[in-house]
């Protein structure tokens, strides 16, 4: 009804699964109840809707276990889906070849559940790739990958078999389209199109596929998790969740002996557990905690706390002091970095960790313009540090790097200079506009790709003097295409050490 995270109601302790050392909550209450109440008024709402009942679920935030698979099962469901890692980790394999594109059988409490496994990368392309392109070569490239798949279920299975597979592409319905433009209308209606003329692609709902009655294996065992990183760290486990989580258990065990001493009109009690139910909705955790960041996560916990306050208010009880606290820390620097504290002179290529210590570290996670990339993310960290000549810039990652990236320091102050870094080619291009001609330079590149994409950088090519501020954004390209710029709509200012 809500958007819980179903796993985390009904037992906590499953996060442990992904993180052994993940700090949880102390709680009093179970909210197994809570999780059955959340799934069926889910339900009845869809039939007040759409006048129908639905045939299966994807459960908020992908988040799947024995007992949330259970309940779904429970209601009747024919299908539940999550993320390609899941199966990955239920079968204990790193390469799932063509079985990612099969749904797969599971058995438990007495009913059986076809669960589908979502492509990640190509559903996260859509999410947060292809609003770079032009809506032509992303329709190309997207159908180019569901051909590949195609050619890949035949060579591995046979063109028979073609029937008992199916490409999953889950994403989030709203995220996407506000960074494409024309709010995706162009690309939606070019595939689409596409897609309605091939004579070997076809589209269809989960139900449809089920109904051709296709060949599915069955699956043993299912591991828990979520569609961001297999886990559930992104709800629970830092300070700030836990806490809020903590302030929603006391709410919840005030309103319970409120109800059982039976004092508080049924219609009041009912918005008192409606106003209860709001807040075990994923998406306030989600701004909780070091991972995302936003400008207006202290508004959402302040709605949290005060959706807490009014349960407390609707039975009658004052609401404790503690809900007036803000569980949410004070906001930190939109980008957060730690400072530069010396010089650094690291030997490009052969570098260890100490050799960067020192060099200013940005969290790339962190930034507040791109919470919303999530598991598409290619940063993860970027160092900078200086010494007397050059400028060192170190490029930790999120995901395994493709070898045709191309990597761009855009500088902006004090003067606008594109470098291009292509390590494939083995080049460092310098672009800089003068009497707005386009001039290029190439440099003698001084950069190295290994598991981290470490660069040396004279000061001197960059007409960068000691003591003047450097203002830049770091950016990722493919095929032409600016596929992740760090940050979205901030430059990165430091001030050239003397």
């Amino acid at each position: 009804m809500f958007h819980p995270i179903l796993p985390l109601l009904l037992d906590p302790e499953i996060a442990r699964e992904t993180d052994s050392s993940i700090i949880l909550p102390e709680l009093t209450t179970s909210f197994e109840e809570d999780a059955e109440k959340q799934l069926t008024e889910g339900l009845k709402l869809f039939k007040q809707v759409f006048d129908k009942t639905p045939s299966g679920i994807w459960p908020p935030e992908g988040g799947v276990s024995a007992k949330a698979l259970r309940l779904i099962a429970l209601q009747n469901m024919r299908w539940s889906a999550t993320d390609e890692i899941i199966l990955k980790r239920s079968l204990d394999t790193a390469n799932l070849g063509c079985g990612l594109y099969q749904p797969h059988r599971y058995s438990i409490g007495g009913r059986e559940l076809a669960i589908f496994f979502r492509d990640h990368y190509l559903s996260d392309t859509i999410g947060y790739v292809y609003c770079n392109w032009d809506s032509s070569r992303a329709v190309n490239d997207f159908v180019g990958r569901l051909r590949h798949i195609r050619n890949l279920i035949i060579s591995e299975k046979g063109e028979k078999k073609l029937k008992d597979h199916v490409v999953t592409i889950i994403l989030d319905g709203e995220n996407s389209w506000e960074h494409y433009p024309e709010n995706g209308h162009r690309f939606l209606m070019e595939l689409f199109g596409h897609l309605s003329e091939d004579k070997e692609i076809e589209t269809v709902c989960f139900s449809d596929f089920l109904d051709s009655d296709p060949s599915l294996p069955k699956l043993e065992e299912l591991k828990s998790g979520s569609w961001i990183y297999s886990s559930f760290d992104y709800w629970i486990g830092s300070p700030e969740e836990n806490r809020a989580m903590q302030l929603m258990d006391k709410t919840r065990a005030f309103l319970k002996q409120t109800e059982e001493r039976g004092v508080i009109p049924e219609n009041v009690l009912a918005q008192a557990w409606k106003n209860l139910f709001s807040t075990q909705g994923s998406d306030w955790y989600w701004w909780y905690g070091d991972e995302q960041s936003s400008f207006q996560a202290a508004a959402f916990d302040q709605l949290i706390r005060e959706q807490l306050i009014s349960v407390n208010e609707l039975c009658n009880g004052a609401p404790p002091p503690e809900l007036d606290q803000p569980s949410k820390r004070m906001q930190h620097d939109e980008i957060n970095r730690s400072g530069i504290e010396g010089k650094i002179t690291p030997v490009i290529g052969y570098s260890k960790d100490e050799d960067w210590q020192g060099a200013a570290v940005y969290e790339c996670s962190r930034d507040a313009h791109d919470a919303m990339r999530r598991t598409a993310r290619i940063l993860d960290r970027l160092h900078v540090g200086f010494d007397e000549k050059n400028i060192y810039i170190r490029v930790d990652f999120a995901r395994p790097r493709e070898p045709l990236f191309e990597y761009v320091l855009g500088i902006k102050v004090p003067e606008k200079i594109t470098l291009v870094m292509s390590p494939l080619r083995g080049v460092l291009e310098r672009y800089e506009t003068i009497d707005h001609n386009k001039q290029k330079l190439l440099l003698e590149p001084q950069f190295a790709l290994n598991e981290s994409f470490e660069t040396a950088i004279s000061l001197k090519d960059l007409n960068l003097k000691a003591g003047e501020r450097f203002g830049f954004q770091f950016l990722v390209k493919l095929n032409r295409q600016h596929i992740e710029v760090f940050p979205q709509n901030k430059l990165l200012e430091l001030e050239i050490p003397k």
